[in-house]
């Protein structure tokens, strides 16, 4: 699992690689780079988690029940996966928890991107994903909505339901 904006950070604080948590359960924090077997052979998949909290923010206890500080995405944990993304020649496969900012924007008409959302853009780019070069599959969530756009190929998973293709 990867962070979100709603991870209790307290469980999961200080751990810099992917770390079994419970049987079965693995954590992989923010700029993790791993290589799983693919229907087509070899995946490099890099992991960039967090996201801002944005509409529930005024009903959270800091410390208790959100964790402000740390669920945004910042500069480091963009550099520490694209310099672990270089290592392995690339990615095949982006998963974070917020879309980018251009996916936000064209998801909710014209409304403006998070923070996150901006951190993970440029990411995404400097990958090799975006609008003018889409090799790089993104799959995200955050949205609370099943969403596709096979051009650009991006996969936003819902919030509680399950995607089925």
């Amino acid at each position: 699992f990867i962070e979100g904006n709603h991870h209790c950070y307290w469980l999961t604080r200080g751990l810099d690689r992917p770390t079994q948590v419970a049987p079965g359960i693995t954590f992989l924090p923010r700029g993790t780079v791993m290589v799983a077997e693919g229907r087509d052979g070899p995946l490099r998949i890099g992991i960039l988690g967090g996201a801002d909290s944005v509409l529930d923010a005024l009903f959270r206890r800091p410390g208790d029940d959100w964790w402000p500080d740390e669920e945004r995405i910042v500069g480091a944990d963009v550099d520490r996966l694209l310099t672990n993304a270089r290592q392995f020649g690339g990615l095949d496969v982006l998963v974070t928890h917020t879309p980018p900012a251009s996916i936000t924007t064209e998801m909710t008409n014209g409304g403006l991107p998070h923070p996150s959302s901006v951190l993970v853009e440029a990411a995404w780019r400097e990958l090799g994903g975006g609008e003018d070069n889409p090799p790089l599959e993104l799959i995200c969530g955050h949205m609370h909505e099943s969403w596709r756009n096979e051009r650009r190929r991006v996969e936003v998973l819902p919030m509680l339901g399950v995607t089925i293709r």
